[in-house]
């Protein structure tokens, strides 16, 4: 009984072993970067996980000391917006991002409906076949404040894990109060989602979000480093936590 017991566990173990997650894409040179970011919307009964972010790459370093004459960075950018693309639990990653600053303009999170029995019949021979509806994903998509934005500002280094922190967000959909990043970054990429009508908010599964919580302290970095260090354990990105 308890070599099968052993058996189970062993079996067991070498399932999970060949179920962990793989990175989307290797580093596409040696001094390659990450950018990591945990996302949640706060709900009425429980948090949902963002499945990837938005994010944008300033065209003018928040790095950089600035003079009476310059002008501050600014969160509105001509440039792509950019999709995270590897996400491992709660912890959301952007593979081989290149060295700059980057900002967060939005997120997607995924929810999944139950299916519903609709119809059984009966094809003969005592088979009966039931017809089910319903089911599927609806992806909701959460364009981000100002404040976000500006709070959410990290520069990525070569060869480095950056981290952005932890970020807690409560959704609206008050799309006349939307600030100038919102209206910006939502119109570009959902052309008129800021216009739809009383009724058509019901159904548009375009939001705005605020910040409710943002964690960027050194504990937060250090766990969430601690953490990415076994996400990436045995792929071609350990050397970044060499």
């Amino acid at each position: 009984m308890k070599i099968k017991s052993i058996l189970i566990f062993l079996v067991i173990g070498l399932i999970a072993m060949n179920c962990k997650s793989m990175p989307s894409q290797g580093p596409a040179a040696k001094d390659s970067a990450v950018l990591g970011v945990k996302v949640k919307f706060n709900g009425l009964i429980t948090d949902r996980t963002a499945a990837r972010v938005y994010l944008v790459k300033l065209e003018t370093p928040t790095s950089a000391k600035k003079t009476k004459d310059e002008k501050p960075v600014s969160l509105i950018s001509t440039g792509d917006v950019i999709v995270s693309n590897w996400t491992v639990g709660n912890r959301i990653y952007y593979l081989n991002a290149q060295p700059g600053d980057y900002a967060l303009i939005g997120a997607e999170y995924e929810v999944k409906q139950a299916k519903q029995q609709t119809s059984s019949t009966n094809v003969g021979g005592g088979v009966t076949v039931s017809t089910s509806s319903g089911g599927g994903t609806t992806i909701y998509t959460v364009f981000f404040s100002k404040d976000i934005a500006e709070k959410s500002k990290t520069t990525v280094v070569p060869g480095k894990v950056s981290v952005i922190g932890d970020i807690t967000v409560d959704e609206n959909k008050d799309f006349d109060k939307a600030d100038e990043v919102q209206k910006y970054y939502g119109e570009r990429m959902r052309p008129g989602m800021l216009s739809v009508g009383t009724v058509m908010k019901l159904f548009t599964t375009n939001k705005l979000g605020s910040l409710k919580e943002f964690n960027n302290s050194s504990a937060m970095k250090e766990e969430f480093l601690k953490d990415s260090k076994e996400d990436f354990n045995e792929t071609n990105w350990t050397h970044l936590f060499q």
